[in-house]
């Protein structure tokens, strides 16, 4: 546990706790652009290729980094992806990304509202570039310009000398291509959206009303224990005095012990003004 201690302003302290309430494999490092663009640094390169498989058949595996604890990130996540990417959300299968800050970058938690919003424009360039690495792939073969291609369900086509090719068939090649950069991205126009803003079943119904998922209540590994905690009634209160040797001696009971308070954390200076003229009293332990 870190236990250093760090001064906040009121607005930094707001900031922060809104914060905390990132086949073919075709990788976002999704720190959100507005906090690298905080640091000064410049957009970091977009290479979708953590984030969507692209199966043989032009159906596609969506990867959703966030967890999902019933608030649907299983179901967003992966639907803004596949938005943007131009595929349909039949061709879809979502898979849950693991923890893993290299692959999916900060942010992975869950937990305050905040998977959606911090992810909404991240999870769209992720898209975009795959349907921009699609169609430039489908130009260059069709030695076409880019800007007579049309994508739709999971195809590209050019309407002047019919021709069309899947994602699928195009994949390999889209796989060479070098990373983009935000700035070469280009989304969809929100009047296009044929998949926000509609009813999708929850990609985990199904398994859900048959009993299939395992949640922590069903995990019971060799030698597990369970914990039982009485809490003070009184805010603010502590133990007294608990028979702590007694208890040990019922059937069952491997461990007992008092949990002592952690003590409050000390207040700053009374002449200490934040930025906004206000007294801090916001340290954090």
């Amino acid at each position: 546990m870190n236990t250093t201690k760090k001064q906040m302003n009121r607005r930094s302290f707001i900031q922060l706790t809104a914060l905390a309430g990132g086949g073919v494999m075709i990788g976002l490092y999704s720190e959100p652009l507005a906090l690298a663009q905080q640091r000064g640094g410049p957009p970091a390169p977009v290479n979708p290729n953590n984030y969507i498989t692209v199966h043989p058949d032009n159906t596609f595996t969506l990867m959703n980094r966030n967890p999902e604890t019933g608030q649907g990130m299983r179901n967003a996540l992966p639907m803004i992806i596949a938005e943007e990417f131009d595929v349909d959300w039949k061709q879809v299968k979502v898979e849950q990304g693991d923890l893993d800050a290299a692959r999916y970058g900060a942010g992975q938690i869950e937990g305050g509202s905040t998977a959606t919003p911090t992810q909404y424009t991240p999870m769209r360039q992720v898209g975009a570039a795959a349907r921009m690495m699609m169609v430039s792939t489908a130009a260059k073969q069709w030695n076409v310009p880019e800007s007579e291609l049309t994508t739709g369900s999971g195809m590209v086509k050019h309407t002047k000398t019919n021709k069309s090719a899947t994602y699928a068939s195009l994949a390999d090649a889209a796989l060479k291509m070098p990373p983009m950069t935000v700035a070469d991205i280009k989304l969809k126009d929100m009047k296009d959206f044929k998949i926000l803003g509609t009813r999708q079943v929850g990609v985990d119904v199904a398994s859900i009303i048959t009993g299939k998922p395992s949640f922590s209540i069903d995990v019971n590994p060799p030698g597990m224990l369970f914990a039982v905690y009485q809490k003070c009634p009184t805010f603010g209160g502590k133990v007294m005095n608990a028979n702590v040797e007694e208890v040990k001696k019922a059937p069952g009971v491997k461990h007992v012990f008092v949990i002592e308070p952690l003590a409050p954390p000390a207040s700053p200076a009374e002449d200490q003004r934040d930025d906004d003229g206000d007294s801090s009293n916001s340290n954090v332990t």
